[in-house]
C-alpha cells in the first residue's frame, strides 16, 4: 500500500505549474535565459554544395574539411554572410555591409595591390596606412538619408596614410575608385588627379573630358 507522505511521482503537483515540454526544450537551448554564452560555429561551403549540385567538402573553421552531407546539415537554419573569394587563389575579395573591418586575407589583397598611399605622390607604404572606404561605409551626420553607403570590399578599400585620410573625411578632398586600384581625386578647387598607387603614374585630368577613358 502506497505511502500517503510520499508523493506519486506520476501524479502532477498541484502546487507547482505544469512545465510545457516545448517551453522546457526552448529554456534548455535559449543561452540568454540560460545566462550562458551563445557559441558560434563558422562554416565556409560552396553555393552549388549548399543547393546540392556538388559535393564538394567544406570546411569547418578550427575543425577542418567535412563531407558535404554534414556540412549542408549544419548550415540548415544558420544565419549566412556572402563572402566573395578568387576562384584562382581563393583570396576573400568582398564580404558586402556584413562588417566593416575587411579580415586579414581582404586587407592584404589590397594592401598588396596598392603598394602606399592612394593619394597622388604620397610614398607612405600601405602597410603603414589606414584602410578607408572610399565611399563611406557609415552614414556621416548631414548626409541625405537616400545616400548610398560603401561596401566592404576591394573595389572600394585603398590604404591612405592618415594625413590623407583627414584630407579625404574633413578636408573637402573627393576620392573615388574608377577601377579597382585606379583613384581620382578632386580637390576643393575642383581640380582632378587620377592615380595608380605604387606605380608613380599620376595624371592630372582637370582638363579632360569626363567621358574619356582613365
Amino acid at each position: 500500500m502506497p505511502d500517503p507522505t510520499v508523493p506519486d511521482p506520476t501524479v502532477p503537483d498541484p502546487g507547482v505549474p505544469a512545465t510545457d515540454p516545448t517551453t522546457a526544450a526552448a529554456r534548455r537551448s535559449c543561452t540568454r535565459c540560460a545566462g550562458r554564452p551563445g557559441a558560434e560555429v563558422n562554416l565556409t561551403i560552396a553555393a552549388s554544395t549548399l543547393l546540392g549540385l556538388d559535393d564538394h567538402p567544406a570546411d569547418l573553421h578550427g575543425h577542418g574539411p567535412i563531407d558535404a552531407v554534414r556540412a549542408r546539415a549544419l548550415a540548415d537554419g544558420g544565419i549566412w554572410r556572402r563572402i566573395i573569394t578568387d576562384p584562382a587563389t581563393h583570396q576573400v575579395l568582398d564580404v558586402g555591409r556584413q562588417r566593416y573591418r575587411p579580415p586579414a586575407g581582404l586587407a592584404e589583397f589590397v594592401r598588396t595591390r596598392d603598394t602606399t598611399c592612394v593619394a597622388p605622390g604620397c610614398t607612405v607604404p600601405a602597410r603603414n596606412a589606414d584602410l578607408d572606404h572610399t565611399i563611406e561605409y557609415h552614414r556621416r551626420p548631414g548626409d541625405p538619408p537616400d545616400q548610398p553607403l560603401g561596401r566592404t570590399d576591394a573595389d572600394n578599400l585603398g590604404p591612405l596614410c592618415h594625413r590623407h585620410h583627414r584630407l579625404k573625411t574633413d578636408g573637402g578632398f573627393r576620392l573615388r575608385q574608377i577601377q579597382p586600384g585606379l583613384f581620382e581625386w578632386i580637390t576643393p578647387a575642383g581640380h582632378r588627379y587620377l592615380t595608380r598607387p605604387g606605380t608613380g603614374h599620376n595624371h592630372d585630368a582637370t582638363t579632360d573630358p569626363h567621358d574619356a577613358p582613365p
